[in-house]
């Protein structure tokens, strides 16, 4: 009963190589034949039932570590192909036509703090989140993202699988990539509202966590660029009832631009988007005439 090991499910036992006399197999399940001081017949029914249960778990999690090396570098080698077509091609080459492109600008490495990386790669993988659940997705974009820097081995670090995700990663800056006309950098320093998505655009956010805010710094960034810029017209229809200043000017993390621009992209209005969004923390309310 010990010369083939395996679960119920063809899940390998854990360790093919131990002895028979070290261990027995059980309901399909390899366990040791001395745990804790005691022989397998030794220990109560319950007990037995719990080592056979951690025994099962432990070979079940190691033949999905085998899989899982099994597939990666398939998985690994298809998304560098995509991404080295996209890389390659001319900035006047539409690659994903049928998707809205969102591209998160990550080249203010020289503006944050080691903690600010940290929630930048956070904001990141919750935006991928946010995506992959979308019915119609954006096609993300990782822009000046060095192959080697900062923020490429805390997002390695905090998302597994990161390297494998659908999102194309460049170490070059946007207007190397796509047309000028094209894009548009969304940024909270803007004058001009967003009023709507249009398919042909390519919306920028910049990958910028600044919690010391340097005040137009991704405005700046853009304007050196030639891009034309707008932010959220969050002004427009929310208010901030404990705040005397008539004007409203809200930071929001990537992944809250981005849950706005999802909603926006599935057919909902401006003020469900935003109060919907934007945390109550912030103290904004929508204005009366836009309360449903």
């Amino acid at each position: 009963m010990t010369s083939v090991c395996t679960s119920a499910e063809g899940i390998p036992a854990d360790n093919e190589q131990d002895s028979e006399e070290e261990f027995i197999v059980v309901k399909g399940v390899k366990v040791p034949r001395v745990r804790g001081g005691k022989r397998w017949e030794e220990h109560s029914k319950n007990s037995q039932k719990k080592i056979i249960a951690l025994c099962y778990k432990k070979a079940f999690r190691k033949h999905q570590r085998k899989l899982q090396r099994q597939e990666a570098p398939v998985v690994a080698k298809e998304s560098e192909k995509l991404r080295t077509q996209f890389v390659n091609a001319s900035p006047v080459q539409d690659k994903f036509p049928e998707k809205i492109k969102v591209v998160i600008d990550c080249g203010y490495i020289d503006f944050m703090s080691a903690k600010e990386v940290c929630k930048l790669a956070t904001q990141i993988g919750r935006s991928y989140g946010t995506n992959n659940k979308m019915e119609e997705p954006f096609q993300l974009y990782l822009t000046r993202l060095a192959s080697d820097g900062a923020i490429k081995r805390e997002c390695q670090r905090q998302l597994m699988g990161f390297d494998s995700f659908p999102i194309i990663q460049s170490e070059k800056h946007p207007s190397e990539l796509f047309e000028l006309s094209k894009m548009l950098y969304l940024t909270p320093d803007a004058k001009d509202d967003l009023l709507s998505l249009e398919h042909d655009k390519v919306y920028i956010i910049g990958g910028l966590v600044d919690e010391h805010i340097n005040k137009g710094l991704c405005l700046q960034q853009a304007k050196n660029k030639g891009m034309a810029t707008a932010k959220l017209p969050i002004g427009s229809y929310m208010t901030n009832p404990s705040s005397k200043r008539s004007s409203v000017n809200v930071i929001l993390s990537i992944n809250q631009v981005l849950e706005v621009l999802a909603m926006i992209r599935h057919g909902h209005q401006w003020p469900q988007a935003l109060a919907n969004c934007i945390p109550k923390r912030k103290g904004l309310v929508l204005k009366d005439n836009y309360v449903t």
